[in-house]
């Protein structure tokens, strides 16, 4: 069993595609708000015992951070600027965590099941969680806090931040299936590009309080609803190639080394 787990939401502000793009704002507010209060609101209709805290870098225009998120209750964490799995290692060490589920930051919409789901888990004792059958961007993992050290310990790259989760490479995670959307391939739920943000302007801003409230079904309902999918549907494919070419670059890097 683990006792506590936390959420951890890695943020950094200084993305080179859409710049500050957790700041920007809908509805009077900066999505990275939208995000916390969705995902509150979920943990406390549930009655989860969760909290969810940001996990950003040091670099000083990450500062902001601490009262942007500070506005609604959050606490923030500031950590390993380039080993994003460190960074939730040392966040969990400060929170005195025995486990964590990571939400992505640019995932404004993330299932609140999965989370909720994930979070089962993790207290029930399992190490290593995912979920799998969400759209791109609602989708959930979870790790105890002893397998990222121990994971870690055997990872000697000093930069680990495209495609992260290949440090967890030799362990198989407890996978929680949920039904594919007829839509699947279509849908994007995350923010990397002005396209995304016009998703998410369009999602939340004609009604902020159902954003919060409503169902992940009914969120996925609404987006089918108004065809909201074809607002950032072109550059998911440009999203992969900078995925990959990214992934290539910093692994070739540390072969280098």
């Amino acid at each position: 069993m683990f006792p506590k787990v936390i959420g951890i939401v890695p943020v950094r502000l200084g993305s080179s595609r859409l710049t500050k793009k957790h700041l920007l704002e809908v509805s009077g507010r900066p999505l990275l708000h939208w995000l916390l209060l969705r995902q509150k609101h979920w943990i406390q209709q549930r009655n989860a015992q969760l909290e969810i805290v940001v996990a950003t870098t040091t670099e000083a225009e990450n500062d902001i951070l601490h009262s942007v998120c500070g506005e609604i209750g959050v606490r923030v964490f500031q950590g390993n600027v380039h080993n994003i799995p460190k960074r939730f290692l040392e966040t969990t060490e400060k929170f005195e965590a025995d486990a964590a589920l990571i939400i992505d930051g640019d995932d404004v919409a993330v299932s609140a099941d999965a989370v909720l789901s994930v979070h089962h888990f993790l207290t029930s004792g399992w190490n290593f969680v995912t979920t799998a059958g969400l759209p791109f961007g609602m989708n959930v993992s979870g790790y105890s806090t002893s397998l990222l050290r121990n994971c870690l310990s055997d990872n000697e790259a000093k930069v680990l931040e495209t495609g992260w989760g290949r440090v967890f490479s030799k362990h198989q995670p407890v996978r929680i299936q949920f039904p594919e959307h007829h839509l699947h391939q279509m849908l994007r739920l995350s923010l990397d590009y002005p396209e995304d943000f016009k998703f998410f302007e369009s999602l939340i801003g004609h009604n902020s309080d159902f954003f919060i409230k409503a169902s992940d079904r009914n969120i996925l309902d609404y987006i089918e609803q108004h065809k909201l999918y074809l607002l950032n549907k072109s550059v998911h494919e440009k999203y992969w190639e900078n995925f990959n070419r990214d992934l290539e670059a910093e692994t070739k890097g540390q072969k280098n080394a």
